[in-house]
């Protein structure tokens, strides 16, 4: 019998054991900033933004020579949720040995005299929602025009209001 006692008080010392440890863990859970949880939206949200302006094609609009801001600025006041703000910046770019594609005016492409034969033609930005307080997320997207020689870098950053 006293085998018995004592494995069952070593059983009932393990239990407690594991049931303390679930609970600590599941209180520091709850009690946490979720601050992992908020960056992986964030994430994940400014991801879907850019994806979906590169599937609606309103990225490739954006590759002529002139004009984008107020795209850009009706495309995120259509799609991010009224929590979220977010800046958008985007550059052009063009390759055509060391000629520059002729809807670019010389004053801005510099007739693309660089070595490598890039330039960057065009920079734009635009941005809702008040300036970020806190936490920050950003991606970057790639996109590009090979009939007309030309690519960009869009980047967003997502922050709460």
């Amino acid at each position: 019998m006293n085998a018995r006692g004592f494995i069952f008080t070593v059983e009932a010392v393990v239990a407690l054991f594991f049931a303390l440890a679930l609970t600590t863990a599941v209180s520091s859970y709850l009690t946490g900033t979720g601050a992992p949880v908020e960056e992986l939206y964030r994430q994940q949200l400014a991801q879907d933004v850019l994806t979906a302006m590169d599937k609606n094609k309103t990225l490739h609009s954006l590759l002529p020579s002139t004009g984008g801001e107020t795209t850009i600025q009706s495309f995120l006041n259509l799609v991010l949720p009224p929590n979220a703000g977010a800046r958008v910046n985007i550059t052009v770019y063009a390759y055509k040995n060391n000629e520059c594609p002729n809807d670019y005016c010389q004053t801005v492409c510099l007739n693309c005299n660089s070595p490598t034969g890039f330039c960057a033609c065009k920079s734009l930005s635009a941005s809702t929602g008040s300036p970020p307080s806190s936490r920050v997320s950003a991606a970057q997207r790639f996109f590009t025009n090979r009939s007309i020689n030309k690519f960009g870098l869009a980047t967003i950053e997502v922050w709460w209001k």
